[in-house]
């Protein structure tokens, strides 16, 4: 062999390798994939996204609902606190001293700038002088005052209201201390 066959040799060998060239069209590099080996990737791969975007589906949905319930709790927090501190700086109008405790469905108080001011609930609102204070997306669905006035302690007010808002409920409760004494403790 000659040093140009022994060269042609090597061409040859690497041209069987090399799917361009003239190389036998059965070898298995050739070939590809059968039917069945892309169905079956085709599925396996159908499968798993399937999965992922029901994952990603449920956690937006979660976080949607946490979201809701956050918008909630703050208007109800809003509401509570800016009764209580009114509440808290006012005499109670229209409640004797007693033992018992009482539950009412509206309060009348007199602020600490002498005005008389009532808060209530509505249908679906939580009102102070008539006028809403939570927002329109949330629903005050229950709501009540409960006020434990003793002739020689300070009045106790505890309100209690149900909210609700896009299938969103929660409870909230919250107790204010009046800074009033009554006339009878004076005495």
């Amino acid at each position: 062999m000659t040093r140009g066959q022994s060269s042609m040799k090597f061409f040859r060998r690497k041209n069987k390798k090399n799917p361009r060239g003239s190389a036998v069209r059965n070898s298995a590099w050739f070939r590809g994939f059968t039917m069945i080996e892309l169905l079956v990737a085709l599925s396996v791969f159908s499968l798993v996204s399937v999965m992922a975007v029901e994952v990603f589906l449920t956690s937006l949905k979660g976080s949607k609902q946490i979201s809701l319930k956050q918008d909630v709790q703050e208007s109800g927090r809003f509401m509570l606190e800016s009764a209580a501190k009114e509440i808290r700086m006012s005499a109670l109008q229209g409640i004797t001293c007693g033992e018992a405790t009482q539950s009412f469905d509206s309060l009348i108080v007199q602020n600490a700038k002498e005005q008389t001011v009532s808060y209530g609930f509505s249908s679906l609102d939580f009102l102070r002088n008539d006028q809403a204070l939570n927002s329109d997306k949330v629903d005050v669905t229950f709501g009540r005052f409960y006020i434990q006035k003793r002739c020689n302690l300070q009045p106790r007010i505890t309100i209690v209201m149900k909210l609700e808002s896009g299938g969103v409920k929660i409870d909230l409760q919250n107790t204010i201390s009046s800074r009033e004494y009554s006339k009878e403790s004076e005495k």
